[in-house]
């Protein structure tokens, strides 16, 4: 698993791909857990631009859907300097995010969101 974030509220009516408009929140990259209180998050706009935080810096992508596959061109991010764990944490996030390749929101409104290699 990439990562495994939930959106700040459950799911609710909206677009069909259901990423969109809603703050995705960072809880888990590539089994590794997060640093706690780090802000890393996505959201999804409906142009199919991606932007959020990647723990320290902003980050922004443009992704695609087609139906449950998601995919999510290498993303840019600004250039601050956090403390060394904070930063390896983002380059581990921003590293996997342009490898993810499907989604699922499950029933509870956790988005898990795999790597080419164990989409399924």
């Amino acid at each position: 698993m990439v990562y495994r974030a939930v959106a700040d509220h459950l799911m609710g009516e909206g677009d069909s791909a259901g990423l969109i408009g809603r703050e995705w929140f960072i809880e888990d990259i590539a089994g590794k857990g997060v640093i706690d209180n780090s802000p890393a998050s996505l959201l999804f706009m409906p142009d199919g631009r991606l932007g959020g935080n990647a723990t320290c810096n902003s980050l922004i992508a443009g992704y695609t859907v087609d139906g449950d596959t998601l995919s999510i061109d290498k993303p840019g991010a600004t250039m601050m300097a956090c403390p060394e764990a904070l930063m390896n944490q983002e380059r581990r996030f921003l590293d996997l995010l342009g490898s993810v390749h499907g989604y699922s929101i499950d029933e509870t409104g956790a988005l898990t969101a795999p790597p080419r290699e164990q989409a399924a």
